[in-house]
């Protein structure tokens, strides 16, 4: 458990704070040698295998048995870890996960290249390969809906037991889990960790390539004002059209608890310090998301008409049902937990409201045993995630480069695509930089970013 409490700007982002005291000091880096680099990841990474694929799936709502290799970029886990696949578990079904389809597509190449039998599953947003201008799904817009909205693509569009897709005997998605096809090791991309499996492949491991847990995460924002309201779209009476009153008590118990869970926000009081407990705040869970039961999800042989309106219906309830209710149960995790501070859940200003930004987290769809090759894993979000870490190897090489912090400045790829200003501001920093160098020792300044990043800079140059 980290001892230093950093600090954070309004959203509860630690970036953009400037330097600060810890309140102890940073741990020596151990770094390992470049010749011993190969060789102790060969030996962890067969430990971690062996042991991996002799152990049996999680049960559900247990920990997922894991191991990680935290290795600095451009080690080599990620091929050693093929190599090691194909000569330990070359005939088990293993599914490697690579951020992006790409990747997977390399990584598959590699596995070929020194032997192993690999394919490669394409998204359903991916460009057909037979047909270059349709993508592999021929209901992108519904299903990126849907899958907005966590439901079960595969039995609401594809198909199920009593009905199928009018496009699922040409459909390029299913295609590829037809038996020839699906022979070997699979890879896809990470995102696929947040969908049930596509088919009955049924890995006994998972290898994971880089960072994937951001994507288990969510957050969503909501006015006070709208949550401390009366929630119109709750019915207080049976079928018959008789009220009943313990659904209206239930209702003026939970607009109690909104409006004091406000209040204690608003005057920098914990939550957690309100008279509720983890039953309770459970059960208001439970009646947020009692309203979206009777909104039935779609069939996979309706129309686009029938499917986009059911998914509008379902649409306008999650921003009242799902968010909601997801206040309730991150209060109801930290109950449990024995918290007395909560920082999923915190309260800020956007565009002249105040408001409540809650961070959901979403359990693994998967059982299986993982291997993490992650240079930046953090055990405590892991454990966070409810993913038991079993064995752990760090290996950090030494940087041949003198590593200097210019700026604290906070951006994102999205933020810098879209702001000339924060452009600009980066563009004095690197020309800063350029100068500096160019008095001192002249040997260049090296400057990292995304193509299109780059493009856009070059487009602000007047190029």
């Amino acid at each position: 458990m980290s001892t230093i409490n950093s600090p954070r700007d309004l959203t509860g982002r630690f970036g953009g704070q400037g330097a600060y005291t810890a309140e102890a000091p940073a741990p020596a880096t151990m770094f390992t040698r470049l010749q011993d680099t190969e060789p102790n990841l060969r030996a962890a990474l067969s430990v971690a295998i062996t042991q991996l694929t002799g152990i049996a799936a999680a049960e559900e709502e247990a920990p997922v048995p894991a191991a990680l290799i935290a290795a600095s970029p451009g080690a080599g886990k990620s091929r050693l870890a093929r190599e090691l696949l194909e000569t330990f578990a070359g005939d088990t079904p293993v599914v490697f996960h690579a951020p992006t389809l790409a990747l997977c597509k390399e990584a598959a190449d590699h596995a070929r290249e020194i032997g192993g039998v690999a394919h490669v599953i394409r998204g359903r947003f991916a460009t057909d390969t037979a047909e270059s201008d349709k993508q592999m799904c021929r209901k992108p817009a519904l299903v990126a809906r849907g899958i907005s909205l966590g439901l079960n693509i595969r039995e609401s569009f594809c198909f199920n037991d009593e009905a199928r897709c009018e496009f699922a005997g040409s459909c390029a998605w299913l295609r590829q889990f037809e038996p020839d096809r699906t022979v070997g090791h699979r890879y896809m991309a990470t995102s696929y960790l947040g969908y049930p499996d596509p088919d009955a492949y049924d890995g006994v491991l998972r290898v994971v390539d880089e960072t994937f847990w951001a994507q288990q995460l969510s957050f969503v924002t909501i006015g006070i004002d709208e949550f401390r309201q009366p929630r119109t779209f709750m019915k207080h009476f049976a079928r018959h059209g008789q009220k009943v009153e313990s659904r209206v008590k239930a209702h003026a118990d939970l607009i109690g608890a909104a409006q004091a869970l406000v209040d204690a926000l608003i005057t920098g009081r914990s939550p957690l310090d309100l008279p509720y407990s983890a039953e309770d705040y459970q059960a208001f869970a439970r009646l947020e998301y009692a309203a979206q039961a009777d909104i039935p999800a779609p069939t996979p042989e309706q129309s686009e008409t029938e499917q986009s309106q059911l998914l509008t219906r379902a649409e306008d309830a999650q921003r009242h049902v799902s968010w909601y209710a997801s206040v309730w149960v991150c209060l109801a995790a930290a109950k449990e937990a024995g918290r007395t501070t909560i920082e999923r859940l915190r309260l800020f200003q956007t565009n002249g409201r105040i408001a409540i930004r809650v961070c959901r987290k979403h359990p693994s769809r998967h059982r299986q045993p993982m291997l993490l090759l992650d240079a930046d894993a953090d055990p405590e979000i892991l454990g966070a995630l409810e993913i038991d870490l079993q064995r752990t190897t760090n290996m950090v090489l030494r940087p041949n480069a003198e590593v200097v912090q210019v700026h604290d400045r906070r951006m994102t790829h999205g933020s810098l695509l879209q702001g000339t200003d924060l452009r600009e501001a980066w563009r004095r920093v690197i020309r800063r930089e350029v100068l500096s160098d160019q008095v001192e020792q002249g040997g260049g300044v090296l400057v990292g970013a995304s193509r299109k990043i780059v493009l856009r800079f070059f487009e602000d140059a007047g190029h």
